[in-house]
C-alpha cells in the first residue's frame, strides 16, 4: 500500500467498475489560504506559547 501512498486511516474512494471494486486514494481538494483564514475566529485562536530565548537564527 505504500507504493500508492495509503496507510492505516487513509481516506479512499470506492467504486464499482466492470464487476470489481476499485479502491483509490481520496483526492484532496486544493487548499486555499483565504478560505482557511476565514475560519479563524476569536474563539478558536490559539494563545501565544513562550519557547524561550532565541538560540539560533530565529531573529532576522
Amino acid at each position: 500500500m505504500e507504493q500508492i501512498g495509503l496507510g492505516a486511516g487513509s481516506e479512499v474512494s470506492l467504486r464499482a467498475e466492470d464487476g470489481a471494486i476499485v479502491v483509490r486514494p481520496a483526492s484532496l481538494a486544493p487548499l486555499n489560504l483565504d478560505a482557511l483564514l476565514a475560519g479563524v475566529k476569536a474563539e478558536n485562536l490559539h494563545t501565544s506559547v513562550d519557547t524561550g530565548e532565541a538560540v539560533g537564527l530565529e531573529i532576522v
